[in-house]
């Protein structure tokens, strides 16, 4: 950066800062799409956070990382996530495959052959439209006066938010470039859960994501958690490990996420499968759970206490939505052999926002049996849509859902099936406070306390 570029970062010629630019780091969902919790939070903050950055003095924007580099983003696509894990596997090769040639052979037609401007002549234009090769050529000179891609140049002032799955992406040499520029690193937590519940894992997420830990460790100048449970966690760890100790010291908050859902569009774009597995001629009678199948998310209990349900309440229905994770054989063969499988137990993998917003109003209550999470966002998603929640008593949830919700214990299914029965026999909800008047910020509300205190843990004494 030149001496220029370094004063102008600064500050403007009549002594006036500059607004604070945050930078939103979003790769992976930028690049591989899906909809699960993590790919709601990016998309949602990185395209709130333009207009309401605006609002409060600061600059803001998504960013992604390739090529050694961050280049910035208009908005998260959304994109739908591939059920074919052999599809995501592909794509991660080859985003990595692209940023090795890169660092091997760091030169600007290389750069411009890997990651060509939008409607140039590049690697992708061979592999995804050979046919059309020659098409692409006779083009390339046209396209080589495109606005070439440009890397961000980093100054006094800036603040990189390490928000999205950073821990699948080796970013660190280009973190470190934007520091000695003057930059500042906030590293979001979403949770620990590879650490410190690591039977819930498979050995080589345990390994990257402690990896991850304390190279971000090193590198943040602050962390920002998911929850107020996840920031008191974080603290615990890092004074516990004499690795990582010192960073213990380093400036941490928290925010909440938001709560809200896009509005369904029309039934037209909810799918007839999924409104089958809602519809019921005598009012909701399908208890919804969302959530990734894999361990932690104790989908066994909860079809444990179903079968006792179903032994009750005939015509209760019990719909999952979530991708089929790791360590999951087991208990999806179990789904899959039910002997109503598709009659009165359904699952959905890949559903839009407008599909869930169909699911929490159309559903008899949510039901959310997980051993630890680091925020739990269908908890707050079903209460802000008025839907009775049955949830598992941990520390979150006792957070996040406090009085509104109907919390059980994790020993057995027995105490959740009684606890459904009940309901279906006499209407009765066991909370505190009825979810009718449950308040949680929405995404907007989220963002703006994201904004903020990412521009707050960041700004010198």
């Amino acid at each position: 950066m030149t001496d220029k570029t370094q004063t102008e970062s600064k500050g403007t010629r009549d002594g006036t800062k500059r607004p604070r630019r945050v930078l939103i780091e979003c790769t992976y969902t930028c690049l591989f799409g899906g909809n699960t919790g993590i790919q709601r939070v990016v998309r949602n903050i990185c395209n709130s956070s333009r207009e309401i950055a605006q609002t409060m003095g600061l600059q803001s924007t998504p960013v992604v990382y390739e090529a050694g580099g961050f280049y910035e983003m208009d908005r998260v696509p959304t994109r739908p996530f591939p059920t074919n894990s052999t599809k995501v596997y592909l794509k991660n090769v080859y985003y990595h495959f692209r940023n090795l040639i890169y660092a091997v052979l760091p030169f600007q037609p290389v750069l411009r052959f890997l990651f060509p401007p939008k409607g140039c002549f590049g690697l992708n234009s061979i592999l995804r439209a050979p046919a059309r090769l020659v098409s692409f050529l006779s083009r390339s000179h046209k396209g080589s006066q495109a606005v070439e891609r440009v890397p961000i140049e980093f100054g006094e002032g800036d603040v990189i938010v390490l928000l999205d799955s950073s821990w699948h992406i080796d970013l660190w040499h280009a973190l470190a470039n934007a520091k000695r520029n003057g930059a500042k690193v906030v590293v979001a937590i979403y949770d620990l859960i590879p650490l410190t519940h690591s039977w819930f894992c498979v050995p080589g997420h345990i390994r990257n994501f402690k990896t991850w830990l304390e190279k971000a460790c090193r590198y943040a100048d602050a962390f920002l958690a998911i929850s107020q449970t996840v920031g008191k966690d974080l603290k615990a760890y890092l004074r516990a490990d004499p690795f990582l100790h010192g960073a213990a010291e380093k400036p941490s908050d928290f925010f909440h996420l938001g709560a809200d859902l896009s509005t369904p569009e029309s039934a037209s774009a909810v799918r007839k499968k999924l409104q089958k597995a809602f519809s019921s001629p005598s009012g909701p009678k399908t208890y919804l759970t969302i959530g990734t199948i894999e361990p932690r998310k104790n989908h066994p209990l909860l079809l444990g206490a179903f079968d006792k349900v179903w032994q009750h309440c005939a015509d209760v229905k019990l719909c999952l939505v979530g991708v089929k994770g790791w360590s999951s054989e087991e208990v999806w063969y179990r789904i899959r052999r039910h002997p109503l499988y598709n009659r009165q137990l359904f699952t959905f993998s890949d559903l839009t926002d407008t599909e869930l917003s169909y699911c929490y109003e159309h559903a008899r209550a949510l039901v959310y049996p997980s051993a630890i999470e680091g925020f739990g966002l269908p908890l707050v998603e079903a209460l802000h849509h008025r839907l009775p929640a049955f949830a598992s008593d941990i520390p979150i949830f006792r957070e996040v859902g406090g009085e509104y919700c109907v919390f059980f214990g994790l020993g057995s299914s027995d105490r959740l099936a009684e606890l459904i029965i009940d309901f279906e026999k006499n209407g009765r909800l066991p909370a505190h406070k009825s979810p009718e008047t449950f308040t949680w910020p929405g995404w907007r509300e989220s963002c703006t306390t994201f904004l903020r205190k990412a521009a707050e843990l960041c700004t010198e004494s």
